[in-house]
């Protein structure tokens, strides 16, 4: 897999045996190189994982994994302002982390997935929950964990329409006493994949203008799907989007959700799912753009 945009770019490779050694076990293997470029710094992951997962029913399917991830934050912008050369323009919650940390963790995962197809699913739901825990017996220099709650549902309505409804929770703390949650393992919450008409972690802590992302994030996602060209496999999509990422210290309420709406287009090829959306942040803050336009190569939420 590989996703290359102006400010971030990802690369993975993956090997999936569904029967590994002619028992009903999969096995999978990855590598991946993810890089993110931010107004004030740069941030890249290297790693690798190993999953084992099992089916139990026709719908229901676990998995326990092991990774190892190696987190770089560098380039740094100085400060110009002052002429100090160790003032930076970077969140301090990022200042105090730059350099490199590594991750060694355990994920389990539990979903029951009982939708009609996986790239353009007209019903039934997805379930899923995933915990993953990085502590002292595993090594590593980062010490947390982390829980994350998701759920789907897509109900068809007239003339080949389809409503679906999306909603996550996600929860994540550090373990060590004097310890802190890797800015890597935060939730950022705006963007294509989370609320759209927003920038990427716009719709949550903020430090210096930039984002920083929280310990939590609520979110829901409603979408109204329908066939704009049925031979060519488009549709398109209006939306209303709800959500946001709530530091440490701050309670997670309903009347702080950052709320967008807007319209795209979809084109399912077999490369995947080709979307092109455009959100309306509907309160836009000062210094927050009115809507944004985005483009990625993927099934959502």
């Amino acid at each position: 897999q590989a996703q290359i945009g102006g400010r971030s770019s990802s690369y993975s490779l993956t090997f999936r045996e569904p029967y590994f050694l002619d028992y009903p076990v999969s096995a999978s293997v990855s590598i991946f190189n993810q890089e993110r470029d931010f107004d004030s710094y740069s941030e890249q992951r290297k790693g690798g994982s190993l999953v084992f997962g099992k089916t139990f029913t026709e719908y229901v399917t676990g998995s326990v994994g092991y990774s190892f991830q190696k987190l770089d934050i560098f380039d740094l912008q100085p400060d110009l302002s002052t002429p100090d050369p160790t003032d930076f323009i970077a969140p301090p919650l990022v200042v105090e982390q730059a350099g490199t940390s590594t991750t060694s963790s355990i994920r389990l995962t539990l979903a029951r997935d009982s939708r009609d197809f996986f790239l353009a699913p007209t019903r039934g739901s997805r379930h899923s929950i995933a915990i993953d825990y990085a502590g002292t017996a595993l090594g590593g220099s980062n010490h947390f964990y982390k829980a994350v709650a998701d759920s789907v549902f897509f109900f068809p309505v007239v003339w080949g329409t389809v409503v679906s409804a999306h909603g996550r929770l996600g929860y994540a703390h550090f373990t060590k006493v004097d310890g802190t949650l890797p800015v890597g393992e935060r939730f950022f919450v705006g963007g294509i994949d989370t609320v759209r008409g927003f920038d990427f972690g716009e719709a949550g802590p903020q430090q210096n203008g930039e984002p920083i992302g929280g310990n939590k994030e609520l979110l829901f996602n409603l979408e109204y799907l329908f066939p704009l060209v049925p031979e060519a496999k488009i549709r398109g999509v209006l939306f209303f989007d709800a959500g946001r990422a709530f530091d440490f210290g701050e309670s997670i309420r309903l009347t702080e959700l950052r709320t967008s709406v807007g319209a795209g287009i979809r084109l399912y090829l077999p490369i995947g799912p080709i979307r092109i959306e455009w959100g309306f942040n509907l309160s836009p803050k000062p210094g927050e753009k009115g809507n944004a336009v985005e483009f990625t190569i993927g099934s959502p939420f």
